[in-house]
């Protein structure tokens, strides 16, 4: 069975994910995780981390995704993290 690139939500392009089943024993974990995120919500924080786990433990994509389907730029912003109390601190 030959597979095919996938479109995402918008319309972009999706690279396929060779181990869905890693990509979602992951998943599971970072989506409980308060990292990125409140605990049992998504992101894109959490997407990002998601990604960077996946490739860590040796998951592998195929195909290429569109060239506006990035988070490079996002990635590179200065963020200001919030705390509990709510006061705001620079990243880095």
């Amino acid at each position: 069975m030959k597979s095919k690139r996938r479109s995402g939500s918008k319309g972009r392009k999706i690279a396929v994910k060779l181990n869905p089943r890693l990509w979602e024993s992951i998943k599971k974990k970072i989506k409980a995780g308060s990292k990125g995120g409140p605990k049992g919500s998504w992101s894109a924080r959490k997407s990002q981390l998601l990604v960077k786990a996946y490739k860590s433990r040796g998951g592998k994509f195929k195909g290429k995704k569109s060239r506006d389907n990035s988070l490079s730029k996002w990635s590179r912003e200065k963020w200001d993290y919030v705390s509990k109390s709510g006061r705001k601190s620079k990243r880095g």
